[in-house]
C-alpha cells in the first residue's frame, strides 16, 4: 500500500508462506484457501483496490516440501531471499 492507502500496482510482488499442513492436504487447496481469504479481506478493507485490480492474485503458485529442515532454517532462507 502507498502512504495514502492506495494499492501499489507497479513492480513484482512475491508472497512467501511457510505453512505446516497434513500430508493428506493438497498444496493446491491450501494455496486456494490462502488466496481466497486474503483477496476477501483486501476487498473488505480497501474497496478502492477493486477499481484498479481485476484480480488480487495470479493463477500461478509454487509449492515445495522441505523434508527435515528446521523451521529456523526455512525462516532464515526466506529472510535472505527478501534481502533482510
Amino acid at each position: 500500500m502507498q502512504p495514502d492507502g492506495e494499492p501499489k500496482l507497479a513492480g513484482a510482488n512475491i508472497t512467501q508462506l511457510f505453512v505446516c499442513m497434513w500430508p493428506s492436504d493438497s498444496a493446491a487447496d491450501v494455496v486456494k484457501e490462502c488466496k481466497g481469504f486474503t483477496a476477501s479481506e483486501l476487498r473488505k478493507k480497501s474497496p478502492a483496490i477493486l477499481k484498479k485490480l481485476p484480480s488480487r492474485w495470479t493463477c500461478s503458485y509454487f509449492a515445495s516440501t522441505v523434508g527435515n529442515l528446521s523451521a529456523a532454517s526455512i525462516e532464515h532462507n526466506i529472510a535472505n531471499q527478501r534481502g533482510m
